[in-house]
């Protein structure tokens, strides 16, 4: 379904979100507007260890190349790149940290705590290996 946008967000947003935990995975899909400036197309993967992980792929778009299958799914490779992470994913506190080996083009450490969004109640952190493009988003 189209919606139409404010004239100032001049791009439309697309962005798949996919977590595994505790062997459950879930995925969302967001679509909304956006200013074109702001807006960068990029894939994020984080993973915890024990074969669970974030993965995100967001799409700045217009017109026809709006559409969900034009996202990719950043891929997973689980081949150990000798670099090590704290890591932990956790909704509410505490978050216990385990060391992970880092995976594929995992190059970075992730340390990251806030309030989950819209529920400024809801704590989250998260820890982990990561890839160069969560520096972009």
């Amino acid at each position: 379904e189209k919606e139409t946008c404010e004239l100032e967000k001049d791009v439309c947003v697309i962005e798949l979100t996919e977590t595994s935990k505790g062997g459950k995975n879930t995925s969302t899909t967001e679509k909304d507007c956006y200013f074109s400036e702001n807006c960068t197309s990029a894939s994020v993967l984080v993973t915890f260890g024990q074969g669970e992980f974030l993965r995100k792929s967001t799409l700045c778009c217009s017109g026809e190349d709006c559409r969900e299958d034009s996202l990719p799914w950043p891929p997973i490779n689980m081949t150990a790149n000798g670099k090590y992470c704290p890591a932990c994913y956790s909704e509410s506190e505490p978050c216990p940290v385990k060391t992970v080996k880092c995976t594929g083009s995992e190059n970075y450490c992730l340390d990251l705590a806030g309030h989950k969004y819209p529920d400024k109640e809801k704590h989250i952190t998260l820890k982990g290996c990561t890839t160069e493009s969560i520096c972009n988003t």
